[in-house]
């Protein structure tokens, strides 16, 4: 490719960003979230969106990069319900950065886990959702517990 400047790569992260949201948007999801289809195109979409990112600087300081880990957070679930949950979920207690730290705690990341020292913000993501699964079985009862008691 003989355009593949910094420029170039922007307006081409810029694009995919934007196909991404529109394949994943709500209406789209909500139709399709059974289908096998759409999970391979959005694990699709997320592995060329990964592709455009260095992997060193795989922390969430940009939106796009938070929109990153929310469309990876989305392939893992495959429900957009759940999703939403999750999504809420999250924003309260990270804001979806990698890096964030409770000063009250040890949680840290954007899942907020005890003790957790990991760096790799899809790792991160992964073992939120386990933590979630095993201990309330879905993000949606994670969040309103989440509700009702300020933490999870």
């Amino acid at each position: 490719m003989g355009s593949d400047t910094p420029n170039s790569t922007l307006i081409t992260r810029m694009s995919l960003h934007r196909s991404v949201r529109s394949v994943a948007s709500e209406r789209a999801v909500k139709r399709y979230s059974e289908s096998r289809d759409t999970g391979l195109m959005l694990e699709l979409c997320l592995i060329v969106g990964l592709l455009l990112i260095p992997i060193s600087n795989a922390v969430a300081t940009t939106t796009e990069q938070k929109e990153l880990y929310k469309l990876y957070a989305h392939t893992k679930l495959l429900n957009h319900k759940q999703y939403l949950c999750l999504e809420k979920l999250w924003d309260k207690e990270s804001k979806w950065s990698s890096t964030a730290n409770n000063s009250k705690s040890s949680a840290y990341g954007i899942p907020q886990l005890l003790k957790s020292k990991e760096q790799n913000p899809f790792r991160q993501v992964d073992k939120g959702i386990e933590y979630i699964t095993k201990r309330y079985g879905s993000a949606c009862k994670a969040e309103a517990y989440h509700s009702r008691h300020g933490n999870y």
